[in-house]
């Protein structure tokens, strides 16, 4: 069995419920999955110690509790992979945009925008877990926003009607890549959504996934109909399988 430690925030709510859901199914294929969130930037509130992720308070420890089913820590000996769902994720393109639109970028400032990124409380969490444990880390980071959020809607218009803004945007991926392997741990792996369930342009999230969006909450309450942000339980289950499928493709790879 190999089992997989999910870190992460609110974002994370929609990959708790599909793991709780297909629990007997990953089983089947070899899979056990522990989810371990709290809000916001919580997560930086806690010290990691002889492969333990200590609470640094006892609402994060209360948290960590409700969230993996029992554990007030993470013992990071317990697992073989993990994924963090902490932080805008670098390829979100809103992270390039201005005033809704793609402009021509130079690797300088792709480069600059990418340190700040560095800066964020995600990525200052995912490297000290990176520096202190030798185990895979895949960072999947939030969700890129639904195809309906008003900002969305206004980058894919013009996205639609400048067709060099689809180039520019692959050239932002390809810098990205480039600048992680660069930048970040050796064991850590910057990772895509999940093409699935993305729009054509691959720069947000098809609105199917984000609509009865799931706060991460004791008793399953749902966001309002003005969340772009978070998705369903539907996008974690994709997510999950991506994250199975791409597994056993590494192992035939090896």
């Amino acid at each position: 069995m190999k089992n997989v430690c999910l870190i992460g925030n609110s974002h994370l709510a929609a990959i708790k419920l599909a793991a709780d859901a297909m629990k007997d199914d990953l089983a089947a294929q070899g899979y056990h999955f522990d989810t371990f969130a709290a809000h916001r930037k919580e997560l930086l509130e806690t010290t990691i110690v002889d492969n333990v992720i200590h609470p640094d308070s006892a609402t994060v420890a209360e948290k960590f509790e409700w969230t993996s089913g029992g554990q007030k820590t993470i013992n990071l000996d317990n697992y073989q992979e993990i994924y963090v769902v902490f932080g805008s994720n670098p390829f979100d393109m809103l992270n390039y945009a201005q005033e809704g639109a793609l402009l021509p970028l130079s690797p300088e400032l792709i480069e600059h925008i990418f340190n700040g990124w560095m800066q964020s409380p995600g990525a200052e969490f995912l490297v000290r877990l990176a520096e202190r444990s030798d185990l895979p880390i895949g960072f999947l980071g939030h969700p890129f926003r639904s195809e309906n959020a008003p900002e969305a809607r206004a980058l894919t218009a013009y996205m639609d009607s400048h067709p060099a803004a689809a180039i520019r945007a692959e050239t932002v991926r390809r810098h990205v890549e480039r600048l992680a392997q660069e930048n970040l741990p050796a064991n850590v792996e910057l990772l895509f959504p999940p093409c699935e369930c993305l729009n054509q342009d691959r720069l947000f999230t098809l609105d199917e996934f984000c609509r009865g969006s799931a706060r991460l909450t004791r008793r399953s309450k749902l966001h309002d109909d003005t969340d772009f942000g978070h998705m369903n339980q539907q996008y974690g289950e994709v997510v999950l399988k991506t994250i199975v499928s791409g597994d056993q493709r590494r192992e035939r790879r090896n």
